[in-house]
């Protein structure tokens, strides 16, 4: 696993999540792309500690079988200049405490979906894969 960081690229992503199991709806979204995306083991958010947590995460699909890779691209952002995207499927992203195991399921408590991430510190991502950007 590496820490992502991406070279210079240019085209735009445009993110529109509808009300699912995993989460609420999420207005449509367009962000330019600075980088190419990398597959996503774990990220740290800091929503629920201060002192930040690292999270599991897969991308989520409607369908039989939901569970996909998460992938994370460098954007520009209006409000911050250069963040970092984390999106998955059609449904988003679920995320668990990384001490959490077992499988990923929209009944289980300790997990929660999200229709993506805008991380502003690439040292809060790690990238899965033998490839590192």
């Amino acid at each position: 696993m590496h820490h992502f960081s991406a070279s210079c690229y240019d085209a735009a992503m445009y993110l529109a999540i509808e009300d699912n199991p995993n989460c609420a709806a999420r207005e449509p979204m367009r962000y330019r792309n600075l980088g190419p995306a990398y597959p996503v083991a774990r990220v740290r958010i800091f929503d629920r500690r201060d002192d930040g947590e690292w999270c599991a995460i897969t991308g989520v699909d409607s369908g039989p079988d939901p569970w996909n890779t998460a992938r994370v691209m460098r954007v520009e952002d209006s409000g911050v200049g250069t963040a970092y995207l984390v999106f998955g499927g059609e449904w988003g992203i679920r995320l668990r405490p990384i001490h959490v195991e077992g499988p990923w399921r929209f009944d289980d408590s300790d997990q929660w979906g999200e229709p993506y991430l805008l991380l502003t510190d690439s040292h809060d991502i790690v990238v899965s894969g033998p490839e590192g950007p």
